[in-house]
């Protein structure tokens, strides 16, 4: 997360900007590890769509949750 604060820092647009596409990238790359987690155990089980559904939302919503909780502890500097 860090390493995204740096880069998204370096913007030059307004920190409301920054601060959207900072959860934006925090929240997909979560769905996106669903994603993966899910392609590499659908073939033995849990192979639905239900549960992909699942594996995309759960830890895309966690991400979300914590680069909120990061946002407030942080600032983007102007």
């Amino acid at each position: 997360m860090k390493t995204l604060w740096t880069k998204l820092d370096c913007l030059k647009v307004s920190a409301l900007v920054k601060s959207k596409l900072f959860v934006a990238v925090c929240t997909a790359a979560g769905s996106a590890i669903g994603v993966l987690c899910w392609t590499a155990i659908r073939n033995f089980a849990l192979d639905g769509i239900d549960w992909m559904l699942v594996f995309i939302c759960y830890p895309g919503f966690i991400l979300f949750i914590i680069a909120v909780g990061y946002i407030y502890n942080h600032e983007f500097e102007n």
